[in-house]
């Protein structure tokens, strides 16, 4: 990958042995806990993408042992097999000698995949990106964490807990793009149950064609 956007230029890695790479976590991507655990999983598939033999990673699995730091870290990677279709990989990630992250991935070349298609699902309803509203732009930049700075985000009505109404409903969606010029992508966002103080997170982007690209799920615990 280049260094064109941000995204590129702070889930870099380096090599530092046969199957080990180095990377600095930074804090441009910390949330108001330290660095967005997405941005660091990203940084470990970056290492993985450096061994694997297909393109694409297809499924990924993420399992933090620890919170993350704004710092230097190794990743330690693994081929564990590669047949014609997928490829499985497994990286850890550790700082000071810590485990932070271990990774189960599967990579594919998505451009020779073939077969059936069926989505029972659309995209969010979302008025064109240069006639919604930018959530942000009203709030202080103080109170902003940095990882708000690297996205940009448009909606289609101001969300209610931005002004302080919440309105009970744990559903988001908006038109999001990585700042400095990625094309615009619909994002929905909703959790179903909250049981024992956990939360399932889902996640769907869909493009401008109305087409599925990515989607993920993640189980976190409760804040509060």
């Amino acid at each position: 990958m280049g260094s064109e956007f941000d995204t590129d230029t702070d889930t870099a890695v380096r090599r530092g042995g046969d199957d080990l790479f180095r990377a600095r976590i930074t804090d441009r991507w910390n949330t108001f806990a330290g660095p967005n655990g997405g941005y660091v999983l990203a940084t470990a598939v970056r290492a993985l993408a450096e061994i694997a033999p297909m393109p694409h990673p297809f499924t990924v699995t993420g399992h933090f042992l620890r919170p993350p730091r704004p710092g230097d870290a190794e990743i330690g990677t693994e081929l564990i097999k590669a047949g014609r279709r997928h490829a499985t990989l497994h990286a850890r990630l550790s700082q000071d000698g810590k485990d932070v992250l271990v990774v189960l991935a599967t990579f594919a070349d998505l451009a020779t995949a073939k077969g059936r298609e069926v989505v029972f699902n659309e995209p969010p309803s979302l008025p064109a990106p240069d006639a919604a509203i930018d959530p942000l732009g009203a709030l202080d930049a103080a109170v902003i964490p940095p990882i708000a700075h690297r996205m940009d985000l448009r909606v289609a009505e101001m969300p209610g807990f931005v002004e302080g109404r919440p309105s009970g409903r744990p559903e988001f969606s908006a038109w999001m793009r990585v700042t400095g010029g990625d094309g615009w992508l619909a994002m929905r966002v909703r959790t179903r149950h909250v049981i024992r103080g956990y939360h399932e997170e889902d996640a769907e982007l869909w493009d401008s064609t109305g087409s599925l690209v990515a989607q993920s799920r993640q189980l976190a615990l409760l804040g509060g």
